[in-house]
């Protein structure tokens, strides 16, 4: 939520240009991710889970590192590339929860996992909002020392749940971002319910990204 006010400030106060920053910002996100889950996907199932976690949260906490030191634009704009790429870990953090849990009781495994994530969403935008009101950074600091100490417990805790006897080849074959939709070709329902998805998705994502920015400006009326 802090992440209009943060460009709103290096664009001296450019309301129309920092909208079109917030826009390439949440889109380059997406593309990162996009092009990278498969890849990063493929390569737990090469290596086993915890390189590849231990690998997303340190990088999660040098992109905020970068972000805390961004002077332009240009700055923030590398940081989300980097975070795009290290959140595709998403799909990883599936399949540990896969490996560690018998067949029958995956459902409630993924739902448990789910309400965690929802969970931190709603404390971490919450102690971001608060660190913003004295330094539009602040949040980016909390959230890379918190990742930072993520990356530690899986360095030093976390047990890698893929035995080397399951593991596959890392080929060129399994890293493509489209081959996906080859998957939905031949599964109809999985299809419907992918659609469905990605709508949800796009309107989701639009309102995060265009409330802040209304209330952002809606502020700065009122004060005037």
């Amino acid at each position: 939520p802090v992440l209009p006010s943060l460009i709103l400030q290096m664009q001296c106060g450019d309301a129309s240009g920092a909208s079109h920053w917030v826009g390439l910002f949440g889109t380059v996100w997406a593309i990162m991710q996009f092009a990278t889950m498969a890849s990063v996907g493929a390569l737990s199932d090469a290596i086993g889970r915890r390189p590849v976690m231990r690998l997303s949260m340190f990088g999660q906490a040098i992109n905020y590192t970068i972000i805390g030191f961004a002077p332009n634009l240009w700055w923030l704009l590398v940081g989300q590339v980097i975070s795009g790429v290290t959140s595709s870990s998403v799909s990883t953090a599936m399949a540990y929860v896969a490996d560690v849990t018998a067949p029958n009781k995956r459902a409630a495994a993924f739902g448990a996992l789910s309400a965690v994530v929802g969970l931190g969403f709603m404390i971490g935008r919450g102690l971001g909002g608060v660190l913003g009101q004295f330094e539009p950074k602040a949040p980016f600091w909390m959230a890379g020392a918190l990742s930072g100490l993520n990356g530690l417990y899986g360095l030093f805790v976390l047990p890698e749940s893929l035995p080397r006897d399951k593991r596959v080849k890392f080929t060129l074959a399994r890293i493509n971002p489209f081959a996906s939709l080859v998957f939905f070709r031949t599964r109809p329902n999985v299809r419907w319910l992918a659609i469905v998805k990605f709508l949800n998705d796009i309107a989701f994502l639009s309102y995060q990204y265009a409330f802040p920015l209304y209330a952002l400006y809606r502020y700065h009326w009122e004060k005037k």
